[in-house]
Order: structure tokens, then C-alpha cells, then sequence
């Protein structure tokens, strides 16, 4: 899964529940009732998760991640390779040769390829 907002020195201090990302893991603010405890989740050097002395008092280590959790841009059509919506389904009885395109009930599309 994508990642969290990476770790940082510009957040004064970070609240129970929030998530950060540093070096591709995970680490949720340990606080009380959605705040942080004292300097706990404080930004600073000695809490920086995975790093700072004093960090395992801060943060728990959830996990790996790889990536971002934004948003990624909503495909486009093709229309050079547009073959008009989803080919008939696949039937066992029928007999098909190279080029022929079927598909399944679950959405997939297939074309047939010549043998060897």
C-alpha cells in the first residue's frame, strides 16, 4: 500500500492516531484520547520515528509501505485500440482461431493467438 506523509521536522507536533512514513515504514503517534502525551509525538530529533532515542515511546511501527497515498490519475481511453466494448462471452462449444476476442462473465477479455 501507498504511504503515509513522510515524517517531519515542520509539524510541531503530531496527535494519537496520526500516521508518518520514514524510510518506507509505518508509524502511528501513540497518545491518550486523539492528543499527543506531553512531547511523546513532539517533532524533534530525539522521537523521530526509527531514528531518535526516545522514539519506541512515541510511536508504534505498523508496517511497510511503498509510494503515496495520493490519488493516482483516472485512466483514458484509448481509441486507436478501442475495440467497442467488451467482445461475446466465451462459449465451450464453439470453435475459435487466431484473432478471435471473447470474454468472461467476470469482466476479462481474451483474443486468441495462432498456434506455435
Amino acid at each position: 500500500p501507498g504511504c503515509p506523509p513522510p515524517y517531519s521536522f515542520d509539524v510541531p507536533s503530531y496527535r494519537g492516531g496520526d500516521l508518518v512514513s520514514h524510510e518506507g515504514l509505518v508509524n502511528q503517534c501513540w497518545g491518550l484520547n486523539g492528543t499527543a502525551t506531553g512531547n511523546r509525538c513532539a517533532a524533534s530529533s530525539e522521537y523521530s520515528p526509527g531514528v531518535g532515542k526516545y522514539w519506541p515511546t512515541a510511536w508504534e511501527r505498523l508496517g511497510t509501505c511503498r509510494g503515496s497515498l495520493a490519488p493516482t490519475a483516472a485512466p483514458t481511453r484509448d481509441e486507436a485500440n478501442d475495440i467497442g466494448g467488451c467482445p461475446p462471452l466465451f462459449s465451450k462449444d464453439a470453435a475459435y482461431g487466431p484473432g478471435d476476442e471473447v470474454s468472461r462473465k467476470e469482466g476479462y477479455a481474451y483474443r486468441c493467438k495462432r498456434y506455435p
